[in-house]
C-alpha cells in the first residue's frame, strides 16, 4: 500500500500519523512494540496533510539514537516521497519483551495509545517469557 493510499485510511491499532518526533510518537512506538507492531508516519498532520519531515543524516541519526536509547528498539526507518515532500516511515515489530518509554509501558487500544495497567503488564511479561 502506498503512502497516498494510507492517507485515505483512518488511524488504527497499527497505523499512526505524527507531525514530528515528540513524546507522543515515542509512546506510540512503545505501544506498537507491546501489541502487534505498527507503522508511524512522521511529517503528516492529524488532518492527514503532508507537512514533510527534514530527513537529513543528522535528523535521522538523532531519531535513531533516541529510539535505541529511550525505547531499546530497532525499527526500520525510511524516508518516503509524497506530494513532493518527504515523510518518515517507521516500521515497528512486536517485541519479545515489554518496551517502556521513560519508565512507563503503553499499549494500543483501537487508534489510541494508553498506559498499560499493572495487571496487563504482568500478563504480557509472563506470556513473553
Amino acid at each position: 500500500m502506498t503512502l497516498d493510499q494510507l492517507l485515505n485510511e483512518i488511524e488504527t491499532r497499527e497505523l499512526e500519523f505524527k507531525e514530528k518526533p515528540n513524546p507522543a510518537l515515542y509512546k506510540t512506538l512503545s505501544a506498537f512494540s507491546n501489541t502487534n507492531g505498527g507503522v508511524a508516519f512522521v511529517g503528516v498532520s492529524d488532518k492527514k496533510e503532508i507537512i514533510g519531515y527534514r530527513c537529513s543524516n543528522t535528523d535521522l541519526k538523532e531519531l535513531s539514537d533516541t529510539l535505541v536509547n529511550k525505547l531499546a528498539i530497532h525499527p526500520v526507518i525510511e524516508p518516503v516521497k509524497c506530494e513532493g515532500k518527504t515523510v518518515l516511515r517507521i516500521d515497528v515489530k512486536k517485541s519479545k519483551n515489554p518496551v517502556a518509554y521513560e519508565g512507563r509501558y503503553y499499549t494500543r487500544v483501537g487508534n489510541t495509545t494508553r498506559l498499560l495497567d499493572a495487571e496487563e503488564l504482568e500478563r504480557i511479561h509472563h506470556i513473553k517469557h
